[in-house]
């Protein structure tokens, strides 16, 4: 009794410091996304939304887009629905779907603790340090739906899917009928708005989906029927995303200066760096965690290994088959590997709590007969060490690059008030200060998107379009300061 009451007074206690730390998860990344203003293709969706009456007009745009640009439908009609309603509200929810990821990446680690903030924290710290282009897949307003969004609704319908596939005991009872239908409906439904999130990513869930099927074949004969349900729906989802008629024609604008065999090595190559530049220490963390995995079952069966590694190895197969599928797109981009990305933090944290494990598991089956007390003391220390040490180096990056994003929030915002001063003075040939050079980050995409002294440069139309005037043009701030800027 006394062991039941002290493990459900830890677990209540876990719980609790989980969802303070989801709190100041929300309040963390709440406060640059609010500081994160319109940018680059903003302005042109922005500028669109503005012309739709109702939420009819905004699926018919969507479907314009479907049919000459991509075939990303789920997410643009998200994109296009943040624009429609206040910007408070698109903030706020923004922020709420990062939390809800990182959550979701500490629920797919199995094994721990059901609340364990130690990998809850780990995962925040994942999301903030090592995801790809964070400035364009977390904050930009267009980029975070494309992939933010996607990413999160994915790994949700897999969690949901994985959930099904490890409480399935050997089929459905006949009594639980209705159960049953509803449950293949929603998740019918379910699968095909993850199938229809993004290219690659999708690809992944559609594989994962694959082997939870084959477990459960290989350990009951049979297959859940809301799992093939879910599958039938990703693989329908994900045909009408990537047979989309916008595809082709946005394919047609793009040249490449190999063809044949030379054009897919050549792009082999361009994942290959990018994958090495985006994901070093992750890469690193990842075959650290398989090297003590081996030394702590040394001795032991490659089945009793390998059971051990499965986990972990399930998701870093994912990451690399993710990344590699932008093999069959012209001119990948690199934050497309978002959803690739969010498998291997999974597979680095499943491998520490693996790690981190009772070592009386891996004497048994080794044949050890002294525990490697030692060894697992150092396993955790380190560990311990490198998780402060993040935190340590995240508060200081957080605080600079929050400060420095505050202050292009203020440029900005300075921009946007001359600019509909002008127009009321009527105006129709603008002259705006570029952003002070000094406070780029990687937390901002507004630099790269930055305006030009070319009138007709993209962003420079997006901004025209957007606040409906003639031209507008940038020069430097100190430069536009002296001419300008009026007290």
């Amino acid at each position: 009794m006394k062991y039941k009451k002290d493990k459900e007074d830890s677990e209540r206690k876990g719980k609790k410091q989980c969802c303070f730390i989801l709190l100041l998860c929300f309040a963390t990344i709440f406060i640059f996304n609010y500081v994160t203003p319109l940018i680059s293709d903003d302005y042109n969706y922005a500028h669109l939304v503005d012309q739709a009456q109702n939420a009819g007009d905004l699926f018919r745009q969507e479907y314009q887009q479907y049919v000459t640009w991509t075939g990303r439908s789920v997410v643009h009609i998200i994109l296009r629905f943040s624009f429609f309603l206040p910007e408070i509200i698109f903030k706020t929810a923004n922020s709420l779907v990062f939390t809800l990821l990182a959550f979701l990446i500490m629920w797919n680690v199995k094994g721990r603790r059901r609340w364990s903030p130690v990998f809850l924290t780990m995962a925040v710290l994942g999301l903030w340090l090592g995801t790809v282009h964070p400035e364009q897949t977390l904050f930009w307003q267009t980029g975070a739906c494309n992939y933010l969004w996607g990413t999160t609704i994915i790994l949700t319908f897999m969690t949901v899917s994985r959930t099904i596939a490890e409480h399935f005991p050997g089929g459905p009872s006949k009594r639980r009928a209705l159960p049953l239908f509803l449950s293949c409906l929603g998740m019918a439904v379910f699968g095909l708005v993850a199938g229809w999130c993004n290219e690659n990513t999708s690809g992944g869930c559609l594989l994962f989906l694959i082997f939870l099927m084959a477990v459960c074949l290989l350990r009951t004969k049979k297959i859940p029927a809301p799992l093939i349900f879910g599958a039938v729906g990703n693989v329908i989802g994900l045909l009408f995303m990537v047979l989309a008629p916008g595809n082709r024609v946005r394919a047609s604008y793009q040249t490449e200066n190999y063809s044949g065999i030379m054009l897919y090595a050549s792009r082999f190559q361009k994942i290959s760096l990018t994958i090495w530049d985006e994901f070093p220490i992750l890469i690193v963390l990842f075959l650290l965690t398989v090297v003590i995995t081996v030394f702590q079952y040394r001795g032991a069966e490659k089945k009793a290994v390998w059971a051990r590694l499965r986990g972990r190895l399930v998701f870093a197969v994912l990451f690399v088959l993710t990344a590699y599928a932008l093999i069959l797109t012209s001119e990948p981009q690199s934050r497309a590997m978002f959803g690739a990305g969010i498998f291997l933090i999974i597979a680095v944290l499943q491998g520490m709590r693996d790690n981190v494990a009772d070592e009386r598991a891996a004497e048994a089956v080794s044949g050890r007969q002294a525990p490697l007390s030692i060894g697992g003391a150092a396993v955790r220390a380190g560990y311990t060490f490198a998780l402060a040490g993040l935190l340590a180096y995240f508060f200081f990056v957080y605080l600079d690059t929050g400060a420095m994003n505050i202050r292009i929030y203020r440029d900005i915002r300075e921009r946007s008030e001359y600019i509909e001063e002008q127009k009321a003075l009527e105006n129709d040939d603008i002259v705006v200060a570029r952003l002070h050079p000094d406070f780029n980050n990687r937390y901002t995409e507004a630099y790269d998107s930055e305006l030009s002294e070319q009138p007709y440069y993209w962003t420079n139309v997006g901004y025209e379009n957007y606040y409906g005037v003639k031209r507008i043009t940038a020069i430097d701030y100190d430069e536009w300061a002296s001419k300008y800027k009026t007290e």
